[in-house]
């Protein structure tokens, strides 16, 4: 019903014989239906790009102005916009977070995009032993990376793969560390000079 109010307000502008103006409810219509379209546009772009929530006000406040524009076309006309609104408000924001992850901003900021070569890293390797335990890591063994420690990751030492805290920053994969303090259940490591 809504959307057939929408295109009843396109159809009735395209009707307007030339040298006329529309009706202003017409205009209203019109400028109600590009501030929706505009918020549902920002709300979109709030997804892909990293704006601090800026995308999301910009769009809120579209909508609230495409709302306010239908309330002053018709009553009823706002009302079902408002309703609408309330309804595909929660909606969006759970396709968007269900959305978001596999966007490459949120692959970039979950760390999602090195998924991948932790999985090819672990080929070939021994069982990973976890964080509760640390067998036999003494303070000054040399290993290697084999994540980013961003400051924890995944190192190999002597064969076995151990999850790593790093004493400093990040240390990209690849590089050779030194253990400086192992207590059993955290092994903090920093780059070897």
């Amino acid at each position: 019903m809504h959307a057939g109010l929408i295109i009843g307000g396109f159809t009735a502008l395209a009707q307007v014989p030339p040298g006329q103006a529309a009706s202003p409810n017409s205009q209203l219509l019109v400028w109600a239906v590009v501030l929706i379209g505009m918020a549902v546009a920002f709300f979109l772009a709030e997804l892909f790009v990293p704006s601090g929530g800026v995308l999301g006000i910009c769009a809120a406040l579209c909508l609230i102005g495409g709302v306010v524009l239908l309330f002053r076309v018709d009553t009823t006309v706002g009302l079902i916009g408002a309703i609408v609104s309330v309804l595909a408000i929660p909606v969006a924001f759970m396709l968007g977070l269900w959305v978001w992850p596999s966007t490459p901003i949120g692959r970039a900021l979950t760390l999602g995009a090195n998924d991948e070569q932790e999985e090819s890293a672990y080929d070939g390797q021994a069982p990973f032993t976890g964080p509760t335990h640390t067998p036999d890591i003494a303070t000054g063994t040399v290993g290697e990376t084999l994540t980013d420690l961003r400051p924890v990751g995944t190192c190999l030492f002597d064969g076995k793969r151990q999850e790593c805290l790093s004493e400093g920053g990040v240390i990209p994969k690849g590089v050779d560390v030194k253990v400086v303090a192992a207590d059993g259940i955290q092994i903090k490591v920093r780059p070897t000079d």
